[in-house]
C-alpha cells in the first residue's frame, strides 16, 4: 500500500513539474552561445507601440548600441501562456498586416550581458522576425460557428 501511494505521489510531482514547463514564461529555459540566446514564439498578438528605450538615459542607450546596430523605433505587445509582454521589435520587421488577436511567430534574441532597463530582472530581448501564424477569426465566423 505504502509503495501504491509513493508512486501516485511521484506522478503527480511529476505532472506537475511537466506542466510548469509548458506554461513557462519567455525567459524560461535561455541557453546562451557568444552572449545571444535565439528562440521562436507562437503568441498572440495585441499591439504596437514606442520603444520604451528611447525615453531611457543616455548611458543605458549607449550601453545597446554596443550590442544592437541600431535602437529599435517601436515595440509590439503580446500574450505568451496567458502573461503579457511588451518587447522592442527590429527596424526591420513589418507590422502592417498583423492585426490585434492574430497568433504570430516572433523570432526574439535575448542578450546575456544586457538587462532590461526597467527592473533589470530579465535579459534584454528584441524581436527580430514576425510573420503571421494564423489570422484572428472575424466577429462573423465566431457567431456562425456558435449559432448556426
Amino acid at each position: 500500500m505504502k509503495r501504491l501511494l509513493i508512486y501516485i505521489m511521484t506522478f503527480f510531482c511529476f505532472t506537475s513539474i511537466y506542466a510548469q514547463c509548458e506554461k513557462g514564461s519567455l525567459y524560461d529555459n535561455l541557453f546562451f552561445t557568444n552572449g545571444i540566446c535565439e528562440k521562436d514564439f507562437i503568441v498572440e498578438f495585441l499591439s504596437f507601440g514606442k520603444n520604451p528605450l528611447i525615453n531611457v538615459q543616455n548611458e543605458i542607450k549607449n550601453e545597446f548600441k554596443g550590442k544592437i546596430k541600431r535602437l529599435p523605433n517601436s515595440s509590439v505587445a503580446f500574450l505568451y501562456n496567458g502573461t503579457r509582454y511588451y518587447i522592442s521589435v527590429d527596424n526591420k520587421c513589418d507590422l502592417s498586416k498583423i492585426s490585434k488577436g492574430d497568433s504570430i511567430r516572433v523570432k526574439i534574441v535575448f542578450f546575456e550581458d544586457i538587462r532590461q532597463p526597467h527592473k533589470y530582472e530579465n535579459n534584454f530581448a528584441l524581436i527580430k522576425k514576425i510573420t503571421l501564424y494564423s489570422p484572428a477569426p472575424a466577429l462573423e465566423d465566431i457567431y456562425t460557428k456558435e449559432n448556426p
